[in-house]
């Protein structure tokens, strides 16, 4: 998990594509990591963003209860890989 001062936490999930539902419970851990960081922090929990899910895995993310995803590749499509 990286730190970006007292309002914002970044967690970056491991590589899933080859392990069979990882993502459902990575996307699960990370709902239950806000559960229980807003009732540590006496806050409602939709007062904290969770930001999960990707072009690949939106749907999957908005149904665990995701407030943001990021679908760019969706809208402009996929981008040459770095070389």
């Amino acid at each position: 998990m990286i730190s970006l001062g007292s309002k914002f936490r970044v967690a970056i999930s491991e590589r899933w594509e080859d392990v069979p539902h990882s993502l459902f419970y990575t996307h699960h851990s990370l709902v239950e990591t806000r559960r229980k960081l807003c009732q540590e922090l006496s806050l409602g929990v939709e007062e904290v963003e969770l930001s999960m899910g990707m072009s690949s895995d939106f749907e999957q993310a908005i149904a665990a209860g995701s407030t943001n995803v990021r679908v760019g590749s969706v809208i402009f499509g996929s981008r040459e890989p770095k070389v």
